[in-house]
């Protein structure tokens, strides 16, 4: 998705990683919220670009988490159709 100028827009995101995460883990990932579902951790939150996705991945990597699925959520339209 693309702004008005062309810019890569902000997106949610959902990144599920192996095990779950304490405190101390999950402060590593500011401006994301974590859960735990069915013995992994979900890291849920806005990604202002590119850049910011790939490092929420580089500390995935440096912290020796093993990333199990990665997706773009999209928006839910609100109201009726």
């Amino acid at each position: 998705m693309r702004d008005d100028q062309g810019a890569p827009a902000p997106g949610r995101y959902e990144i599920v990683v192996r095990h779950h995460l304490g405190p101390r883990m999950l402060s590593a990932f500011p401006g994301l919220t974590g859960t735990h579902r069915d013995g992994a951790t979900v890291l849920t939150g806005t990604l202002q670009d590119q850049k910011a996705l790939y490092a929420v991945l580089a500390k995935v990597e440096d912290l020796g988490l093993e990333l199990l699925e990665l997706r773009r959520v999209m928006p839910t339209e609100e109201g009726p159709r």
